[in-house]
C-alpha cells in the first residue's frame, strides 16, 4: 500500500501532462484526495527537497514533476507479480544493466523453468523504451536455444549469417533475447561472446538458462556480467502466489464471459500444492480446472462454480501441508469463504456456521457428487474436524492462563466442580489431563448454565459413534451432567454430554521436555561423516554428535526413510542440527520435520559435492583463477542459501508493527531481508511464528516497544529505531555498535504525517505530547521504549478511530481492568480531551492496550 506521499507524487504526476498548466496547488491536491492540507503542504516539501516535484514562485504555489518522471519506469516492471516484493532485487539489477554508462551490460537471466524469464525480458525491453535507451523501432528478436540442440552449425548460421547479417546483427538497435542458452555448444557462446565484446556494439542481449545449466566458459561470463536469478514459486511470499492466483482466475473469467466461483477448500489447495513448473504450471492448471468447468455448465449461462473435482489430482494434495500453514492461510482464505471473479474484480463473501456436525456432513456429500473418492474426502474433512474443534477450545481458553484470571470470569463453585469431576477422570482412565482442557471446559460449563447454546443437535449416528469409541469418557461425562443438574437444576442434553466427552478426549499438543540439542553430519560416501564425528567426540568428549551415512545408490524415499529412522532415535527433545553436503538432505529433512513434528535445523558444509564440482571444473578448465572462482562462488551460494527475516512487534494488534516495518523499508536499506510484522497479543501464537521462521531462515533481530525474550534472538527497541539518524539505521538494525540518542518525537510524528488522512499532524502531535506528559507525571514514569510505544499506539490510534475503523479485541481485557481498576479510570480522564478534539471514542480494549503499554504487561 502507497504512502500519502507516493500518493501525493502519483497524482502531481497524472496531472502533469493534463489540463492542469504550470501545476497543481495544495488544496487541490487535499481536496481531490481527502487529506488535512497542513499533512499535503509538509509532504509537498519533503518532496521539493528530495528533488522530485518543483515549486513555483508565483501565487497561488503550483507543483510539478521534475526532470523524468518515475511513474512510466515502474509501469514497465508493476505487470509481474512481486515488483515491491520477491522481484525487486531482480528488477534494480536490470536497471543498473540498462543504465549503465557507456553502454548496456549484457544479462543472464537464471531461473527454474515457468519463473517468468522470458516475461522478465520483455519487461525489460519496454524498460530500454521508456528510458529511451533504444527507439520505438528498436527490435525485441528471441530465439530458442533449445531448438538447435546438438546443432551447432545451424545455431551459428542463425546467429551470424552470411557476412555477419544474422540475429546478432539484426539486433544491433535493440534486444536479442536467448532462451535456454544451456543448449548451445561452448565454442559458439565463446563466439557471441567475443562479438558482444567489440567495441561500438549499441544492441542489448538477454540469455536465460535454468540453475544447473549456467554456462562455464569464462569469455561468456564475463561479457554476461549481470546475473539475474528469478526464484521458484516457493520462494515467494504466500501473499504473492494468492496474486497470481486471482489474477488468473480473473484472467479465465474474462474469456468465457462469466463469473468464476470458488470457495474456500480449492482456493486453499491451489495455494499449498507443488508446482514443479512454478507460475506456468499453476497457469495451465487453472486453465484446465476452468475448461472442465466450463464444459460442465455449458447448458446454462449462469456463474461457473469451480470444485476441486475439476482440477488434476495433484491439487488436492496441497491440504496436506494445511496444518504447518493454518495460521498464515486462513488469514488470506477465512474460514467458510466464497471468492467471486468477474473479470475486473475479486469479491470475497463468509458464510457463518453455527452447526459443525451438519456443515462437515453437507461438505462430505458435496465432495462425493462431485466424484472425489472415499479417500480424499477423508483428507479433506480431517483438516476441518481438527479445526472445528480445536478452534472452539482454543477460543475458550484464550482468555485464561491462570486460575486466577480463570476466577475473574467463572463462578467459583462451578470451577470446583470441574476440577473434582476432571480428578475423577484422572483417576478411572490413570491419565493426567491438560490444564488446557480444566481451563476449557470451566469457559464451556459457565455458558452451559446460563442457557447459552453452544451447539446444535446431532444425528443418531454421530452420537451412536462417539459413544461407542470413547465409552468410558461418556459414562463420566452423564455422571457430572446429573450433578450440574442437582446444584444448577440445568438439565443437559445428549449433545451437550457428547460435547464434555469430546473436551476428555481432546489431546492439546504436547509441551517439549528439557534435553540435548543433538549435532548429526549427514554426508555422502563411506565413513565420511562417522571419521569426522569420532575426531569430534574424542577431543570433545561430548556424547550428542551422531552421523549419518548418504549412498549414491539409494532412492529418495529409501534415503528420507532411514534418515527419518536415524532422527527419532537420536533426538533428545531439544531438536536436530543437521549439517549436510546435499540438497537432498535438505530437502527430506525439511519433510521429516513437518511429518514428525521435531525440529530442524539445517547447515550446509558441501564437502563431498564441492570437491566432486571442483574436479569436474579443473577437467575443463586449465585456468587456476578460474577454478578458484568458481569455488568461491559454489561456497558464498551454499553459506546465502536462507532467508533473512527482521521483526517487528507491537504490544496489542499489528498495526503499530506494521508502521514500523514501512519505517524501516524506507529509510534501513535491508533489500536482503524479509521484515515481518507479528503481534504479542497471543504469546503461544508468537512463538510458533517465530518457530516457522527460524525453520525457513535466520531472525536477525526484533524491534518493539520491549524484548520477547525469545529464542535468544538479538533485540532493538522501538525508541533506537527513531532516534537513530536515518543514515545509520541499517547499522542499528544489523546490531553494530551504536550510541544513545536523545528521544525526537517530532520525527516519528513527520513520519507518520505521510500515513495519515483522517485526522491532521500537527493536532495529533500536540494533543498526543500532552497526553504522554500527564501519564508520565500523574500514572507512571515510562522508560523511553514504553514512552515511544505508547506515542507510536495512541497516534495510529487516533487515525484509525477518525477513519471509522472498530478496535480490534483485546483477550486480556477483563483481567487487565480488573487488576488495573484505579488507573484504568484515570486514563479514561486523561484521554478525554483527545476524545473530544477528534470526536472519537476510545474503547475498553484500547484503553487496555494502553495500559499493557504502561505498565510493560
Amino acid at each position: 500500500m502507497k504512502s500519502n506521499k507516493e500518493k501525493i507524487y502519483d497524482f502531481i504526476q497524472m496531472h502533469d501532462t493534463a489540463e492542469k498548466e504550470g501545476g497543481v496547488s495544495t488544496t487541490y491536491i487535499a481536496q481531490a484526495l481527502s487529506l488535512q492540507r497542513t499533512n499535503v503542504s509538509s509532504l509537498l516539501n519533503a518532496l521539493v527537497e528530495e528533488g522530485r516535484i518543483h515549486k513555483s514562485n508565483g501565487r497561488p504555489v503550483l507543483y510539478s514533476i521534475a526532470g523524468v518522471s518515475r511513474g512510466d519506469e515502474e509501469e514497465c516492471f508493476c505487470k509481474m507479480t512481486g515488483w515491491q516484493g520477491s522481484l525487486q532485487h531482480p528488477i534494480q539489477l536490470a536497471k543498473a544493466a540498462v543504465l549503465y554508462p557507456g553502454r548496456s551490460l549484457n544479462i543472464l537471466i537464471v531461473g527454474e523453468k515457468g519463473t517468468g524469464k522470458k516475461e522478465f525480458a520483455h519487461l525489460i525491453y519496454e524498460y530500454c523504451l521508456v528510458k529511451q535507451i533504444f527507439s520505438a523501432e528498436s527490435p525485441f528478436l528471441q530465439m530458442n536455444c533449445r531448438d538447435y540442440q546438438g546443432s551447432a552449425k545451424d545455431a551459428r548460421e542463425k546467429l551470424m549469417g552470411e557476412r555477419q547479417s544474422g540475429m546478432l546483427k539484426d539486433a544491433e538497435s535493440g534486444i536479442l533475447y536467448m532462451d535456454n542458452v544451456q543448449y548451445l555448444d561452448g565454442g559458439l557462446l565463446r563466439e557471441i561472446a567475443s562479438y558482444s565484446g567489440k567495441p561500438g556494439r549499441k544492441g542489448l542481449l538477454i540469455a536465460s538458462c535454468t540453475p544447473d545449466a549456467q554456462p562455464a566458459q569464462e569469455e561468456f561470463q564475463s561479457e554476461f556480467p549481470i546475473v539475474i536469478t528469478m526464484p521458484r514459486i516457493t520462494e515467494r511470499p504466500i501473499e504473492e502466489r494468492m496474486e497470481m492466483i486471482q489474477t488468473l482466475f480473473s484472467t479465465e473469467a474474462s474469456r468465457v464471459g462469466r463469473e468464476l466461483v470458488v470457495k474456500e477448500e480449492l482456493m486453499r489447495c491451489l495455494l499449498l500444492y507443488e508446482c514443479p513448473e512454478n507460475f506456468q504450471q499453476l497457469k495451465r492448471d487453472i486453465k484446465i480446472g476452468c475448461a472442465n468447468a466450463y464444459v460442465r455448465e455449458l447448458a446454462n449461462d449462469r456463474r461457473i462454480t469451480l470444485y476441486v473435482s475439476d482440477f488434476e489430482p495433484t491439487i488436492r494434495q496441497g491440504m496436506s501441508r494445511f496444518g504447518q500453514m493454518r495460521e498464515e492461510i486462513e488469514r488470506l482464505i477465512p474460514e467458510n469463504s466464497t471468492f467471486t471473479f468477474d473479470g475486473s474484480r475479486m469479491r470475497v463473501s463468509e458464510t457463518e456456521t453455527k452447526n459443525i456436525y451438519k456443515e462437515l456432513r453437507q461438505k462430505a456429500k458435496q465432495l462425493e457428487s462431485e466424484g472425489i473418492e472415499g479417500e480424499d474426502i477423508k483428507m479433506l474433512l480431517s483438516t476441518e474436524v481438527e479445526r472445528a474443534f480445536g478452534k472452539y477450545q482454543q477460543k475458550l481458553i484464550h482468555e485464561v492462563r491462570s486460575r486466577k484470571e480463570l476466577e475473574l470470569i467463572v463462578d467459583e463453585e462451578l470451577i470446583d466442580m470441574v476440577e473434582g469431576f476432571l480428578a475423577k477422570v484422572e483417576n478411572a482412565r490413570n491419565k493426567k489431563i491438560d490444564d488446557a482442557v480444566f481451563f476449557g471446559l470451566c469457559v464451556h460449563m459457565k455458558n452451559v448454565v446460563n442457557g447459552t447454546k453452544t451447539t446444535e443437535s446431532m444425528d443418531r449416528l454421530e452420537i451412536s459413534e462417539v459413544v461407542t469409541r470413547y465409552k468410558q469418557e461418556y459414562m463420566l461425562s452423564l455422571a457430572f451432567a446429573e450433578e450440574i443438574q442437582e446444584v444448577y437444576g440445568r438439565q443437559l442434553t445428549i449433545d451437550e454430554v457428547i460435547l464434555i466427552t469430546m473436551f476428555l478426549c481432546y489431546e492439546p499438543p504436547k509441551q517439549t521436555d528439557k534435553g540435548q540439542t543433538v549435532i548429526l553430519y549427514a554426508f555422502y560416501g563411506k565413513d565420511i561423516a562417522a571419521s569426522i564425528v569420532r575426531t569430534i567426540t574424542e577431543i570433545t568428549g561430548f556424547n550428542h554428535i551422531f552421523s549419518f551415512e548418504v549412498s549414491h545408490r539409494q532412492s529418495e524415499t529409501q534415503i528420507y526413510e532411514s534418515l527419518k529412522k536415524c532422527i527419532l532415535e537420536i533426538e533428545q527433545k531439544q531438536g536436530v542440527f543437521i549439517v549436510y553436503d546435499s540438497d537432498l538432505v535438505s530437502k527430506v529433512a525439511e519433510e521429516i520435520s513437518e511429518e514428525t513434528g521435531i525440529m530442524i535445523r539445517l547447515f550446509p558444509a558441501p564437502v563431498t559435492t564441492l570437491g566432486i564440482e571442483l574436479a569436474r571444473k579443473a577437467m575443463i578448465s586449465s585456468n587456476l583463477d578460474a577454478v578458484y572462482r568458481d569455488a568461491m562462488k559454489s561456497v558464498g551460494d551454499f553459506a546465502t542459501s536462507h532467508e533473512k527475516y527482521l521483526i517487528t512487534l507491537c504490544t496489542t494488534g499489528k498495526g503499530g508493527a506494521e508502521e514500523l516495518k514501512t519505517y524501516i523499508e524506507r529509510y534501513g536499506h535491508m533489500e536482503d531481508v524479509q521484515i515481518i510484522p507479528l503481534s504479542m497479543s497471543n504469546p503461544k501464537a508468537l512463538q510458533e511464528a517465530f518457530r516457522d521462521l527460524m525453520r525457513r531462515g535466520t531472525i536477525l533481530c526484533v524491534v518493539g516497544t520491549f524484548d520477547p525474550k525469545l529464542y535468544s534472538i538479538p533485540f532493538c527497541s522501538i525508541t533506537e529505531v527513531f532516534t537513530t539518524p536515518k543514515e545509520r539505521l541499517p547499522e542499528l538494525l544489523r546490531k553494530t555498535e551504536s550510541k544513545d540518542y536523545e528521544v525526537d518525537h517530532q520525527e516519528v510524528f513527520h513520519y507518520l504525517a505521510g500515513q495519515f488522512s483522517h485526522v491532521e499532524i500537527k493536532k495529533v502531535e500536540t494533543s498526543v505530547e500532552a497526553f504522554l506528559q500527564e501519564v508520565d507525571q500523574k500514572l507512571k514514569h515510562m522508560t523511553q521504549d514504553a514512552q515511544m510505544g505508547l506515542l507510536v499506539h495512541t497516534a495510529c490510534c487516533i487515525e484509525r478511530l477518525a477513519s471509522g475503523e472498530t478496535s480490534p479485541e483485546n483477550p486480556k481485557r477483563k483481567a487487565i481492568l480488573h487488576q488495573y481498576h484505579k488507573e484504568f479510570q484515570q486514563l479514561l480522564r486523561m484521554l478525554r480531551p483527545m476524545e473530544k478534539a477528534f470526536h472519537i471514542i476510545f474503547s475498553d480494549d484500547e484503553v487496555a492496550n494502553m495500559l499493557m503499554i504502561i505498565y510493560q504487561i
